[in-house]
């Protein structure tokens, strides 16, 4: 009986903690702060990311790869992300260039922001919260 209970109280939390990913109607303006920056992914703190209008970098400070990706701006809160290029050695990885990766915003706080995001290699959608951060002078990612 009691691991009927914690099977059951752990399908609830995984319901409510994907309930963060849905979709919900957001003011027009409130994504515009999004647009450039520097952030970092939530949970994944070792992931730099330092974003222009129409370009992103993103480098992993522990394993040391990059990733360069082309930025299409689709509304006010969707972007379309095109990995270009890679410093990852994984063939997988590699095979990845030129793939797109459409991303919503689906919730703004602060400077935070959640997303889901579309892989064409996995069925379910994947979220995540990005959070703004003022960068060092010796954190700086050249974004051409």
């Amino acid at each position: 009986m009691r691991f009927i209970i914690q099977g059951k109280l752990g399908v609830v939390l995984i319901l409510l903690s994907s309930l963060a990913c849905f979709s919900q109607q957001l003011p027009a303006d409130s994504c515009h702060q999004f647009v450039k920056g520097s952030f970092i992914i939530e949970g994944r703190e070792h992931i730099r990311i330092r974003r222009r209008p129409h370009r992103q970098i993103e480098k992993d400070t522990r394993n040391k790869i990059t990733w360069r990706y082309k930025l299409k701006w689709v509304d006010e809160c969707a972007y379309t992300l095109i990995l270009i290029r890679t410093s990852d050695k994984d063939r997988i990885a590699r095979d990845k260039i030129g793939a797109s990766q459409p991303h919503v915003i689906t919730n703004t706080n602060g400077t935070r922001y959640t997303y889901t995001t579309s892989f064409s290699f996995l069925s379910a959608d994947q979220c995540g919260t990005l959070t703004r951060f003022e960068r060092k002078e010796e954190t700086l990612i050249k974004v051409r």
